[in-house]
């Protein structure tokens, strides 16, 4: 299961996301953690959340409400679903375990606790837990997060959601499997380069929908865990999709928070979002409590349409309220430790030239 990472990295996974390693930065550019681009005519908007994962026990934290506030102005809430959905209650599990099964109920509460409407959800099933009971179990999460009302996308090269009117159309895949279920690299980025590289396990992707869309959306599930900065390989495919007419990236897998970068050479901007940290599970250390949502508002008309209006990323915190009842917290209303969760949130940018909100 974990010969897919190298040794070095598994070896440094408790260190890493324990301690912060700093040094990784090479360089790269960091777009502003907000920004408006121009004044939307009409819009939807897209709110981006992290992986979602199983916790001992199950607990569900609380969402504070300006959060749910913030989140229920979502045409549309995206989260990566990492690992199958197997079993109705939430039950007590074992303290660690390196196959990750859920509950109907504990997806139901996830989704309840912010307050946004099941039918407008939309989780990846891209990812490397979501196999680990095989194709029988990733078939049964799909099924049931449909029968919630919610929406499931990574199961093929492309898929057409609808938000309003319009519809997006989604890539999702993954660059790790810990149990193959056949995916293979998205044609979108397979050139020479890529395709003579050490990463055949991704999903495999056609040509993007002819139907018409709003908007195209890359959701990847890549990278190194606990890694605070993209390599240079992750970067080379975000523009390959950007240069593809991708207009936004956002990633999961790391566990960790990451630089946004903004493609400003194309007749249509772009934004990629390289990773967000964990909605909920595998939060273990100070570092891995801080995450990000990512908001972004789409222009519906004119010119423009398609379009990135604004964007904005939500800093977060998962604060404890007490053992069982932890809470999830914009990054102002923190009251512990701040400043060790401003350096993480600073270090990569997501605290730099914001805007007003719009």
């Amino acid at each position: 299961m974990f010969n897919q990472y190298p040794l070095s990295e598994r070896l440094l996974w408790l260190f890493r996301q324990t301690w912060p390693v700093m040094g990784e930065e090479r360089g790269m550019p960091r777009a502003p953690a907000s920004r408006s681009i121009f004044q939307a005519q009409s819009k939807v908007r897209l709110v981006f959340l992290g992986d979602v994962m199983r916790t001992h026990r199950e607990w569900v934290p609380q969402v504070s409400p300006s959060l749910q506030e913030r989140l229920g102005e979502a045409d549309l809430v995206f989260a990566n679903c990492e690992g199958p959905v197997l079993h109705e209650r939430i039950a007590r599990r074992p303290l660690f375990t390196i196959r990750y099964a859920m509950a109907r109920e504990y997806v139901e509460q996830v989704m309840a606790v912010t307050r946004v409407p099941a039918s407008r959800w939309v989780w990846s099933l891209a990812n490397n837990h979501v196999g680990d009971f095989g194709g029988e179990g990733v078939e049964k999460t799909a099924a049931t997060l449909r029968s919630l009302g919610a929406n499931v996308v990574g199961l093929k090269p492309w898929d057409l959601i609808e938000v309003g009117s319009e519809r997006l159309a989604i890539q999702a895949w993954t660059q790790w499997e810990n149990h193959s279920i056949g995916r293979a690299l998205p044609e979108s980025l397979h050139d020479e380069a890529l395709s003579k590289g050490h990463r055949p396990n991704i999903i495999r992707g056609g040509a993007p929908p002819s139907e018409r869309h709003l908007a195209r959306i890359a959701l990847p599930h890549w990278g190194l865990e606990f890694r605070y900065f993209p390599s240079a390989e992750q970067r080379q495919w975000a523009l390959q999709w950007v240069q593809n007419d991708v207009r936004l990236i956002v990633g999961h897998h790391g566990h960790v928070v990451q630089p946004l970068e903004w493609f400003d050479h194309s007749q249509s901007p772009s934004l990629a979002a390289y990773g967000i940290g964990n909605w909920l599970g595998v939060q273990w250390s100070w570092p891995t409590k801080n995450f990000g949502a990512l908001v972004v508002d789409l222009e519906t008309l004119g010119e423009r349409r398609g379009q990135i209006a604004h964007y904005e990323m939500l800093c977060l915190h998962r604060a404890s309220r007490g053992r069982r009842t932890p809470e999830i917290r914009l990054f102002h209303e923190q009251s512990e430790r701040q400043g060790e969760s401003e350096a993480i949130f600073r270090r990569v940018g997501w605290l730099a030239n914001r805007e007003p909100r719009s």
